[in-house]
């Protein structure tokens, strides 16, 4: 393992702590106001449990987020340089998030403090437990022994092969993002509507398809992974649940009906993320020949 550098990322990334070593990654907490009350979002939901954050959504109150701002940058950065070590940032796309240009403007500040040290700032395009899937493999890879440099590139020429197909359990979430509109929200609560959706290449998000029903979200799922996956039989699977566990593990049964992938690992999408996605969202995560 090349330890010169250390990798770090924020907590909208949704990584299950079960699947890195503790503090092999730095994971940056965000801010969080639930029912007007702020709190931060750690990966070990130390603030606010899932349960908690997800029953409070169900009972009607409302949630929002807050970009992570400099000084926490600064202050989270800043240990790693003082040790000697050269640093990675895998950010959250910037598509969905400002939160980047807090992280550049910290950088730059940090690398006149510091100028022998190396600080990589990666707009990922990536989202959620899709960023978390960058991460785990890159962490894999630093693992086995590759520089930082070699691991930039990796991230670059690699980020847009990560797929990321899910559903949502209530549009008006999405509605209230702006992903949406009333219109659509209403009839799609109504006629029982899920729109299947994907992180584009650009970042942002894309509605792909209308479905009516989980059973069949699922399917198309599932089908667009054996359409585009590669290498799916040896390929490690992110499924990421809005507190919907048995519709998860259904999720994780389906695929291994239908494909003989390596591994399925299923994690709960936080509070940044469920916020603007809501209760019941369901995802997957997988490497393909495009988005």
């Amino acid at each position: 393992m090349d330890n010169t550098y250390k990798i770090i990322t924020d907590a909208t990334s949704d990584l299950d702590i079960g699947l890195y070593e503790p503090g092999s990654i730095e994971v940056i907490p965000m801010p969080v106001t639930l029912d007007g009350v702020e709190f931060n979002h750690y990966a070990d939901y130390r603030e606010m449990s899932l349960k908690n954050f997800y029953d409070t959504l169900r009972d009607g109150k409302t949630s929002s987020t807050a970009q992570i701002n400099t000084y926490t940058y600064i202050k989270y950065l800043e240990p790693y340089l003082q040790d000697g070590l050269d640093i990675i940032y895998l950010c959250f796309s910037s598509a969905l998030s400002s939160t980047i240009q807090s992280a550049r403007i910290a950088i730059e500040e940090l690398k006149v403090k510091y100028p022998d040290r190396k600080i990589f700032c990666i707009d990922t395009l990536c989202a959620s437990t899709g960023l978390g899937y960058l991460v785990y493999h890159a962490l894999q890879k630093q693992i086995h022994g590759y520089s930082l440099e070699k691991l930039a590139e990796w991230v670059e020429k690699e980020k847009l092969h990560i797929c990321h197909w899910f559903t949502v359990d209530d549009l008006n979430h999405l509605y209230r993002g702006g992903r949406l509109s009333k219109t659509a929200a209403i009839a799609g609560t109504m006629f029982q509507i899920k729109p299947l959706l994907i992180v584009d290449n650009n970042g942002g998000l894309t509605v792909m398809e209308k479905i009516r029903g989980l059973n069949k979200a699922c399917n198309t799922m599932i089908n667009h992974m054996k359409e585009s996956g590669i290498n799916l039989e040896e390929q490690t699977i992110f499924i990421g649940h809005g507190d919907s566990l048995d519709s998860a593990k259904r999720l994780e049964t389906m695929i291994q009906n239908e494909i003989k992938v390596k591994n399925i690992f299923i994690m709960p999408i936080g509070p940044v993320v469920g916020s603007h996605t809501g209760p019941g969202m369901l995802s997957v995560f997988f490497f393909g020949n495009q988005r």
